[in-house]
């Protein structure tokens, strides 16, 4: 089916979710999950998906759960928080062969207040980080990664993460990239309020709108990483 938006009741399910994050009452309301969040996802991975590739004819998007659309149970084993669902819609298109969240993708997430769009790696595995380090530390002044930095940083993204409090050993601290020497993953966000348009089939172009102006992130991740 064409995609026509998330309609409201996507919402008023995500806000339903957070006032009760419970299995029982997840049981009772599976049917909601599967009609408003799940159905409406599955549409919307193949219409994006569908933009995406007209410049990125590699990108990975796969309708499904565990696919581009992330699972709604959260991981409680090693967390303080015991509440067994998350209550908001995440989706992930990636590009390349290694395991989803190992690549650079675009990153949609969908809160009852708040819509993030998102490009990168958030949290890269360690057998990325000295490719990633490597390319930094070849960064001449006004290189690549940091024009694109700046550009994304002055139209009002975010680029992040920022973790480490030294530069690791081995890595000229004068590099003139070396703050991302601090980073365990590269990637740039945008937070806006819900929009008018996550209702209608216009949210396509809107978040394309986004992830063209993030692309060069993108684009840098992958010439950087084998």
């Amino acid at each position: 089916m064409a995609f026509t938006g998330f309609p409201v009741e996507t919402m008023h399910f995500l806000l339903d979710l957070q006032n009760n994050n419970s299995r029982s009452w997840f049981d009772e309301n599976r049917s909601r999950y599967e009609d408003y969040l799940k159905e409406p996802a599955m549409q919307f991975i193949g219409a994006i998906g569908s933009a995406l590739s007209e410049t990125r004819p590699e990108i990975n998007a796969i309708p499904k759960v565990d696919g581009g659309l992330f699972r709604l149970n959260r991981d409680t084993r090693f967390s303080r928080d015991k509440t067994p669902y998350k209550t908001h819609i995440g989706i992930l298109l990636w590009e390349g062969t290694r395991k989803k969240l190992e690549n650079s993708g675009f990153y949609f997430h969908l809160e009852p207040e708040r819509l993030l769009l998102g490009t990168g790696i958030y949290m890269m595995p360690r057998t990325l980080m000295k490719p990633f380090r490597d390319a930094v530390a070849a960064e001449t002044r006004n290189g690549k990664l940091m024009k694109i930095v700046k550009k994304l940083e002055t139209s009002g993204y975010k680029v992040g993460t920022e973790h480490y409090k030294r530069i690791p050993t081995g890595y000229d601290p004068e590099c003139p990239a070396n703050r991302f020497l601090r980073f365990n993953g590269l990637s740039t966000i945008i937070e806006m309020p819900v929009p008018p348009e996550i209702h209608t089939p216009d949210i396509i172009p809107l978040c394309m709108e986004h992830f063209l102006a993030m692309m060069p992130l993108h684009q840098w991740l992958l010439s950087a990483l084998p």
